[in-house]
């Protein structure tokens, strides 16, 4: 735990109580002097069950005039900052409060550590993961944090540096962070309820670029023509770097077998990245997909740029288990394979898994997110041998997917998902290989607490099917 002995004898407010705030709180503990609130009765009963001296902070609604005597307010992620702003940040607003972050107060705490930060739309926590199995792996002393689902105040104290996953809600409240390493993957329709519009979105995620310090290096996924096109100039100009996924330079992909090509750097109008020369390399990742090229570039390139050998990274990658409900296999039984991609909470993530695979009985619905459309392209088409739609967002589904894929709907995951499995063991046409595939495309608050709850339960049915 991250002990935040800079913030020593300062007024400090925190609201929201859940993962962030009481890590917050509990490093501040016995150093600040604390003024706390969640909105949530529940959140704040979990919180007087946790081991925090009480005499260490007062539990009291934003309206008392307390609030206003903050040095600063330290915001969770998940409060509204932009469309229907919550009524902390506009309290804030009002008396010229300063808002910061979790991120901001590790900073202050160790500014000379080093930084990297990885976001996007899709990937950032595989990729965010990799790169700490491949730091410590080559023997690296960094810890890994942020929205991959660890409170950075709660990471060790005793390291060289901090790998930092950060959403677009965590960019928002940055004000003092400085990274060496800043990793932007993709940028695609997301969390609409949350801003005013997708233009707004994209400069959140380009933040990340802002925050890289003089020296540093800025990865930019150059395929993303959101990202790229309107910038690659500035970037040249300000000294950043950019990497790119296209597999012909750094990875090509078939199926699952992998192949390094050592070049002199990217051939582009300026070569940012070299690598010395070596043979090829040809290895096997876990990673299913051809999206996952993207992770492993940005990762290579990171951790290369860290001075780890190229070699010692491919060997690391090939280590690497794939997190769980991000293209998992959870096993098969006789010709059907089951796979979790529970993590597929837009569009563009669930079309990328449906690129991955053949033959797919694709299981899809939950709360559908505002903005984007589905794409399915002739191969995608093409692979979908049937969807099965449930939850609140199955009718939508199916009036997009009408004339494209056969469908059927359901009320519930595992109704969709026993369908799947009756149409799956009778159908003897096509390819003796069977993919069950949960890539819901949408939101879990339907019917589930969170992603990983949808993606724990997918398992447990999946688990009693093959077990059967």
């Amino acid at each position: 735990m991250i002990r935040l002995y800079s913030q020593r004898n300062k007024k400090i407010g925190v609201f929201g109580l859940s993962r962030t705030g009481l890590a917050v709180c509990k490093s501040l503990a016995g150093l600040a002097d604390l003024i706390i609130y969640d909105d949530s009765h529940s959140i704040r009963d979990s919180f007087y069950q946790q081991n925090i001296n009480l005499q260490d902070y007062k539990m009291i609604s934003v309206d008392q005039l307390e609030w206003r005597t903050c040095d600063f307010i330290v915001l969770s992620p998940g409060i509204p900052y932009y469309t229907a702003s919550h009524y902390i940040v506009k309290h804030a607003q009002k008396y010229k409060i300063p808002i910061k972050s979790d991120i901001d107060l590790l900073y202050n705490e160790y500014p000379n550590r080093k930084y990297i930060g990885v976001t996007g739309t899709n990937g950032k926590s595989t990729t965010s993961a990799l790169i700490h199995h491949i730091l410590t792996l080559t023997n690296g002393q960094f810890d890994l944090g942020g929205n991959i689902g660890k409170a950075v105040l709660s990471l060790r104290d005793d390291v060289e540096g901090y790998i930092l996953e950060l959403s677009s809600f965590q960019l928002d409240l940055i004000t003092d962070l400085k990274l060496d390493i800043a990793v932007l993957l993709n940028i695609t329709t997301d969390h609409m309820d949350r801003y005013h519009s997708f233009n707004q979105y994209v400069l959140s995620k380009k933040k990340i670029i802002s925050l890289v310090t003089k020296n540093g290096y800025a990865l930019i996924n150059n395929e993303c023509s959101i990202i790229f096109s309107a910038n690659y100039n500035t970037f040249n100009k300000n000294g950043f770097r950019n990497y790119s996924p296209k597999l012909e330079k750094q990875v090509i992909h078939t199926n699952m077998d992998l192949q390094y090509h050592p070049k002199t750097g990217l051939q582009k109008e300026k070569i940012l990245v070299k690598f010395p020369s070596c043979l090829p390399q040809k290895f096997t990742s876990l990673l299913l997909g051809k999206h996952n090229n993207q992770n492993i570039a940005a990762a290579f390139y990171t951790c290369n740029i860290l001075g780890r050998n190229e070699y010692d990274i491919i060997n690391a990658i090939k280590s690497f288990q794939p997190l769980p409900h991000r293209m998992q296999y959870i096993g098969k039984k006789n010709n059907i394979y089951i796979y979790n991609d529970s993590k597929a909470t837009n569009i563009d993530a669930a079309s990328k898994s449906l690129s991955s695979l053949s033959n797919i009985y694709w299981i899809a619905g939950g709360v559908a997110k505002k903005g984007g459309n589905i794409f399915l392209n002739e191969a995608i088409l093409h692979a979908v041998k049937k969807a099965y739609l449930y939850g609140q967002s199955r009718y939508y589904l199916a009036e997009i997917l009408k004339g494209q894929i056969i469908f059927s709907i359901s009320n519930t995951m595992e109704e969709a998902f026993n369908q799947a499995i009756i149409d799956a063991e009778s159908d003897k046409s096509g390819p003796n290989r069977k993919n069950i595939l949960l890539a819901p495309a949408c939101a879990s608050f339907d019917q589930f607490k969170n992603y990983e709850d949808r993606g724990n339960q997918f398992i447990k049915i999946s688990q009693a099917f093959l077990t059967n």
